[in-house]
Order: structure tokens, then sequence, then C-alpha cells
């Protein structure tokens, strides 16, 4: 397994390699490649999706997702060839407190975090999420699940496209959606770790509320930035009508800057 450190991204930065938008996990995977090659997999043939412990799942998510750290994620199931080689990890957990069980019903877990090595086949991605999701409900009847694509790690959920998720928006707070949102950052954190970065809450939470202003003289970063994108999914037996009751989008662009700025012929 690849022991390789990420390189530092910063989180304000959501331009990729070379100008170029791509999603974190992307960059990270190319690097790798360079760094440390691997023959690549061209075929999903002899894998299996089965539980694994969270010291397993610490062993590539550390290395390769974009918060990088393990979450609060409770049930980890891998991406498993023969002889225990394992090519990627899906960890589900409880997730942020919000209203997203008032908008997709209860219970439900969020897939917190997950990657797949460099050297995986190209649609792992999709095939683990889909098998672990129907893996942990076989495990604990929990059918519904709920997932987040940060645009300021470069992405948008084409994982969960592939794998048929619904789209229900960006920055979803009970049924108000807002395509933006302010993250606040420590007086003395690091601002290339993303685990750094808070939500506005963290003002609250003071010895008084601060306002912006009263935050930055003190020492805090405010940064605006695009609200991360939510996409469900129901893996039980009544999922088609839970899809019929449920009101969703359509599938957000991987670029939506072309679309502001088509190319001339």
């Amino acid at each position: 397994m690849n022991n390789e450190p990420k390189q530092p991204v910063s989180p304000l930065d959501d331009q990729g390699c070379h100008g170029e938008f791509a999603a974190h996990q992307r960059r990270i995977r190319e690097v790798l490649k360079i760094e440390s090659p691997q023959s690549a997999v061209f075929s999903l043939t002899g894998y299996s999706v089965e539980t694994i412990s969270k010291t397993e799942a610490a062993s590539i998510i550390l290395n390769y997702e974009w918060l990088g750290n393990m979450g609060r994620a409770t049930h980890f199931v891998g991406l498993v060839l023969p002889l225990r080689k394992l090519h990627g990890v899906a960890c589900f957990g409880y997730g942020p407190a919000g209203k997203i069980r008032d908008l997709i019903g209860s219970p439900a877990l969020c897939l917190e975090r997950g990657a797949c090595v460099h050297y995986a086949p190209s649609n792992s991605a999709s095939f683990l999420i889909n098998h672990a999701c129907k893996l942990i409900y076989r495990l604990t009847g929990i059918e519904l699940f709920f997932a987040y694509a940060d645009p300021m790690a470069g992405e948008y959920g084409g994982v969960y496209q592939a794998a048929g998720w619904q789209y229900l928006g960006q920055g979803l707070d009970g049924r108000k959606g807002r395509k933006h949102r302010f993250f606040v950052l420590p007086p003395g954190a690091d601002p290339n770790n993303p685990a750094s970065w808070r939500t506005t809450r963290d003002l609250r939470r003071q010895a008084r509320t601060l306002s912006f202003d009263e935050a930055r003289k003190l020492g805090w970063t405010i940064s605006r930035r695009d609200a991360k994108h939510l996409y469900v999914t129901h893996v039980g037996r009544h999922r088609h009508r839970w899809r019929k009751s449920l009101k969703t989008l359509p599938y957000p662009s991987p670029r939506p800057e072309l679309k502001l700025h088509p190319r001339r012929n």
C-alpha cells in the first residue's frame, strides 16, 4: 500500500494542476502515478466488497481523501482483491448535523469518506459506492444514504452521478439551497489544511458572537466559497416509491464556467 504523503493543496484554490479544474483525488492520483507507479488494474473481476477495520480504511483515506482525516465514520467497507489487497474504501457515519433527514427520511447514513488507489479500475468508485451501501443495508437495515461533493476540492459528484444517485442541490439547509456560504479559519490555523476551515457557527461559539469584522481584527480569516453538492440514494425495497416522492434536480456540470464562456468556432 502506498504511504506517500499528500501534496499540499490550498483550500482557497479550486484550480487543478496547470490551471485546469480537477478534483483533489484526481490530482493526488496523478502525482502518485509518477512517484509510486503501479500496474493499473483494468477489470473489477475478482474484487469483493466487504467490511474492513478502521485501521485498514485509514491506510487509503489518509493518503487520498481531501480532508485528510477519518471523520466520525463508524462503518468501513473495502474494495478487496484476494490476499487482502485493499484498493478502495467507503466510510459511513451519522454525518453532519442538519435537516437532511427531514428531506430524505430517517434513519439515514452519510458516506463521510471514500477513495480508491490510483491503480484501481476506472469505474471502481461507483462500483464500490453502490455495493457498499447495499452491504451496509444488509448489516444494519438502514436503506437511505447521503453524501456531499465539495467544490472547494474540485468535486461536483461525478462518482455519485455514475452510481445513479439523486441530486438535491447545493448548500441545503432544511429546504433552502445556498450556492455560496462563508467559512472561517481560526487564528494561527493552517490554511492549507482543509480540516482547519470551520463553519460560521464557530463565531457564535466564542465568549460572545463575533461579527466578520470583529473576527478579522482578532486574526480570523473569512472566505466565501461554493456550497457543497448533495446526493442521496435509497437501496431498500421501496426505493422506487421514494424516488417518485423526492424533489430532485438535474446533475450539475463538472465545469459550469464553460457554459458562461462557450468555445467559439
